[in-house]
């Protein structure tokens, strides 16, 4: 008997929705980044203003970033495995 989110189900079915949230949530962070991105360009040429601190933007870049590769070393170290 599989117990729910214990990762021992035979069909793959958690497998599969984990990789469906994690290239949702790539999507998303990519869409994060260059929104970021724009905002911060925009920020630079004085064609917009916002409240927030240019080095918050930046670091929130950088996070997404961050996060962004460890998703898809993830995402490759699963077709690596997959392929053996």
């Amino acid at each position: 008997m599989s117990r729910a989110g214990c990762g021992n189900c035979a069909d793959g079915r958690l497998e599969r929705q984990v990789g469906q949230l994690n290239r949702r949530v790539i999507q998303m962070l990519s869409g994060l980044i260059m929104f970021k991105k724009r905002v911060l360009r925009e920020v630079l040429s004085c064609r917009l203003y916002t409240a927030n601190y240019l080095l918050m933007i930046e670091y929130i870049i950088r996070k997404a970033n961050h996060y962004l590769r460890i998703l898809e070393e993830k995402k490759n170290l699963k077709k690596g495995a997959s392929r053996k």
